[in-house]
């Protein structure tokens, strides 16, 4: 199993609070307000829009912040005057793997292989996972491509 370093990125970024069984009814209207702000600001962003999950346990009901962010270049963020928050995507030790289609199934047919990948690996998860949107055409679409980004540490460490 290959194991990545990313590395910082500067962003704009939005919090919502949300769960699992409500995350794609509650991401839709932030990730708008996101996309407006910016357009207002003449910025078009270049790189995928990044959600941060951190410290999940997998219930479905248990309530947590999503930061969802928006990577842009320095320049960008040097002109930018709205409501968003700067912030640096910190560097994140990970395996990554692309989930394709419906974000429906993302838990069953990526994260949960994936998971069971880095134990078998002999990896622990740590704290954060991401998801990259590198192509995102509506919750449903056959056509979207998403990166998964999970956080590890070798195994009790």
């Amino acid at each position: 199993m290959q194991i990545d370093t990313l590395t910082a990125q500067t962003a704009l970024a939005t919090s919502l609070d949300t769960c699992l069984a409500t995350l794609s009814r509650d991401v839709d209207g932030p990730v708008q307000a996101l996309y407006a702000d910016l357009a207002a600001q003449r910025i078009a962003p270049d790189a995928p829009l990044v959600f941060i999950y951190r410290d999940l346990d997998g219930d479905p009901q248990r309530r947590f912040t999503l930061e969802v962010a928006q990577p842009l270049e320095e320049a960008d963020l040097a002109t930018y005057d709205g409501a968003l928050r700067a912030v640096t995507l910190t560097p994140l030790r990970c395996v990554q793997r692309e989930h394709l289609g419906d974000l429906e199934d993302m838990g069953s047919r990526t994260y949960a292989p994936l998971f069971a990948d880095i134990a078998a690996a002999g990896l622990t998860p740590g704290a954060q996972c991401r998801e990259v949107y590198s192509v995102y055409n509506g919750p449903h679409s056959a056509d979207n491509r998403t990166l998964v980004q999970v956080e590890v540490q070798a195994a009790g460490g």
